[in-house]
């Protein structure tokens, strides 16, 4: 298990070097072409509710297009917030809605936003630091996405750049795969 640990720590340290390559520009550019094939999935046309993270953290994959697609399409926004070692699922109408929260990713404002349960989302989309084409998902460590999966009955798609995919990412039993992953330049049917 501590074999596990360690090499997860040491690909973590490559792909968020990685991304932290990627002039923002070209970032941006990469994100609106992702948010153009995520909007175009069967998925996604025939979801009522999606789930999906707003903001990005450094180097990290830009969602604001997808968010205004889905609102714009009048879907049921669903959005995590980080509460202690958890992720909360709230549904959002809004933007107006959200503020700062764990560092510094912008939230469902709890005081606005009424808590619903994540395995009513029709799609999730999630983030993470590295894939495998088979599935295999590599978040940032503190295993919120593992958790929140975990009674996940809908379609989980992996919203990357294709520099995070390749080789191999060690798995232990309670990461959860994904089943389809969108990059700039290609769809990965899991």
């Amino acid at each position: 298990m501590e074999d596990v640990r360690a090499a997860k720590r040491a690909l973590r340290r490559r792909f968020r070097a990685r991304r932290a390559a990627v002039p923002a520009r070209l970032r941006e550019a990469w994100s609106r072409a992702v948010a153009a094939r995520a909007a175009a999935l069967p998925e996604w046309r025939a979801a009522d509710s999606i789930h999906l993270f707003i903001g990005a953290l450094p180097g990290e994959i830009g969602t604001m297009a997808l968010v205004q697609a889905a609102l714009a399409e009048s879907k049921a926004l669903l959005c995590p917030r980080v509460a202690g070692t958890e992720l909360e699922t709230r549904h959002i109408s809004s933007l107006d809605e959200m503020k700062p929260g764990y560092r510094g990713l912008l939230e469902p404002d709890p005081a606005r936003c009424e808590q619903i349960a994540a395995s009513v989302a029709d799609l999730v989309l999630v983030p993470g630091l590295a894939f495998t084409e088979s599935g295999g998902r590599l978040g940032m460590g503190s295993g919120f996405y593992d958790r929140l999966l975990a009674d996940a009955a809908a379609p989980v798609v992996a919203l990357a750049f294709e520099l995070q995919i390749g080789g191999e990412v060690p798995t232990t039993a309670h990461d959860r795969p994904v089943d389809a992953i969108v990059t700039e330049l290609r769809l990965i049917r899991c």
